[in-house]
């Protein structure tokens, strides 16, 4: 004679007893993005709205074994909300890859820049030459990609050391070295002002400016970088 089947089922956590109930346990229902909800199989009470199976949670052992088939989550609808904020948060990303693109387009271009801030395409690099017959001293740096080890170097004559300016600006946004004589008084700066990003730019010390934002003129203009 077949057993009656229970018409109540408790849902709440049971200790772990199938391996194979535990196997579909572990499709992680909790992610609310994942627009999925719980399937009863044939013979078990209907779950209060949106319920969701606990971890380690086991059915009552009265109810009916599930089929070996059975589909425990199906497709739901997402709230309205949901497809909102989805919609909304992948209109944004768009947004900021076409951005993206867009200034790297531009930087193209123009030849200086990268959305890479590692990109050696930001700057112009080079050397300064003491082409002089004293001693110089580089006391400071002021604007982008200033090297910190290049300040203090003591150049005697003929000697030179490797400097890095930010390409593509002008005035007061030039990178600008500062030149000292061994007494402490001012040589001039070395501002650096390429349209394109360049390498192996050379700059002669008797080509320093007597203030930061006006530019220097190097002796060689290099290579550009792209």
């Amino acid at each position: 004679m077949r057993r009656a089947v229970r018409t109540h089922c408790t849902f709440e956590h049971r200790p772990r007893r199938q391996r194979t109930f535990a196997a579909v346990m572990f499709e992680r229902h909790w992610d609310a993005m994942a627009a999925r909800k719980w399937n009863a199989p044939p013979g078990w009470p209907e779950p209060p709205r949106g319920w969701t199976p606990p971890p380690g949670w086991m059915p009552d052992a009265s109810l009916p074994s599930a089929p070996d088939d059975w589909q425990w989550w199906t497709k739901a609808r997402r709230p309205r909300w949901q497809q909102l904020l989805i919609w909304s948060g992948t209109g944004v990303g768009v947004a900021v890859i076409g951005l993206l693109i867009a200034a790297e387009v531009d930087y193209s271009a123009t030849g200086c820049g990268s959305v890479d801030p590692t990109d050696p395409a930001n700057y112009t690099s080079g050397s300064l030459v003491n082409d002089t017959r004293q001693v110089v001293l580089v006391s400071d740096c002021q604007g982008d990609y200033c090297q910190p080890d290049a300040v203090g170097t003591r150049l005697l004559p003929g000697q030179r050391v490797a400097i890095r300016g930010a390409c593509g600006v002008s005035g007061k946004d030039m990178t600008a070295w500062k030149l000292n004589r061994t007494d402490g008084s001012l040589l001039g700066y070395i501002a650096i002002a390429t349209p394109r990003s360049r390498t192996g730019v050379m700059y002669d010390v008797s080509a320093a400016t007597p203030s930061p934002g006006v530019a220097s003129s190097p002796s060689e203009l290099g290579d550009t970088t792209r």
